[in-house]
């Protein structure tokens, strides 16, 4: 005879019923809508950056709605997606910025805490048609992090949830099946909630993983996110030059602003028209003729 579930298990998978409602952020209808700007619409595929910044999206929607008195907390957790940003052409591993994430978590309000959980998302091409062979032992690696959630990823075009791995074998859940709808309510503690999972793991050479993928961590508190950090900055010392993803204390906004400044001071020692193009630099906007885009 079936256990009748807990009531908090129910409410987790409630978030994840196919309906527009706020109480359910992880439906594909809010998936999408949040994934617009990033060129998601129903019936494309959904790449790791988009479904990063779409979660990470979604995330802010609720603390927003919040804060406001709209509605009780959905998302009990901050998200950080590590990645330069769609249009950010700098090239190199993108980089996790510990003070931004201290502003963050610090500010987050979930039940009054001083530091919110934080899930970490880190999206990567990482080759081009497969996974650069250069890349595996750090991938191998970041499934033994404690913090550790997984990677998103696996197959062109069918991404799956990869758990672990055996050997030189991914092992993976594949949730490509077709269901029947399930409608989840609190107060149902004998629901059928068998389609919410896998019943079989699979493998896949780790040879053969697509390039495109997302690393995910979490971290319960700000002594599990600093235990993160120097997992991370190991890691990449030991990448051999085939770094995923780097730590830095903050970020070079500081730096940026004293780049601008010499360079308006070139312009003006050279005497030259600075009416011209615009100078882009971190979102921070200049007047240079040279009309360089620094990114």
């Amino acid at each position: 005879m079936m256990q009748p579930h807990a009531q908090e298990y129910l409410e987790i998978l409630k978030r994840f019923a196919d309906a527009p409602a706020s109480t359910c952020p992880f439906s594909i209808h809010n998936l999408i809508d949040a994934g617009r700007p990033y060129g998601l619409c129903a019936g494309t595929w959904l790449g790791p950056f988009a479904l990063c910044r779409s979660i990470e999206a979604l995330a802010c929607i609720d603390r927003e709605h919040c804060r406001s008195g709209e509605t009780q907390p959905v998302f009990p957790m901050a998200i950080c997606v590590v990645s330069g940003g769609a249009d950010d052409d700098r090239g190199g591993a993108p980089v996790l910025y510990v003070d931004d994430v201290a502003d963050l978590c610090s500010g987050w309000q979930y039940n009054s805490v001083k530091w919110a959980p934080l899930l970490v998302l880190v999206p990567l091409v990482l080759g081009v048609a497969k996974v650069n062979p250069r890349y595996i032992p750090s991938l191998r690696k970041t499934f033994c992090f404690p913090q550790s959630v997984g990677i998103v990823g696996g197959k062109p075009k069918a991404s799956t949830y990869l758990v672990g791995f055996q050997e030189n074998q991914v092992l993976y859940l594949d949730p490509h099946e077709l269901q029947q709808v399930v409608n989840i309510s609190n107060d149902d503690f004998s629901a059928d909630t068998s389609s919410y999972h896998c019943s079989v793991i699979r493998s896949i050479a780790m040879e053969s993983l697509d390039p495109s993928l997302a690393l995910g961590f979490y971290c319960q508190n700000q002594e599990d996110f600093c235990d993160f950090c120097e997992r991370a900055r190991e890691l990449a010392s030991q990448s051999e030059g085939a770094v995923m993803f780097t730590v830095s204390q903050r970020s070079n906004q500081i730096t940026n602003l004293t780049m601008l400044m010499e360079l308006d001071n070139f312009c003006e020692r050279t005497n030259e028209n600075c009416a011209g193009d615009e100078l882009i630099y971190s979102g921070i906007s200049t007047k240079c003729d040279d009309g360089w885009q620094l990114l």
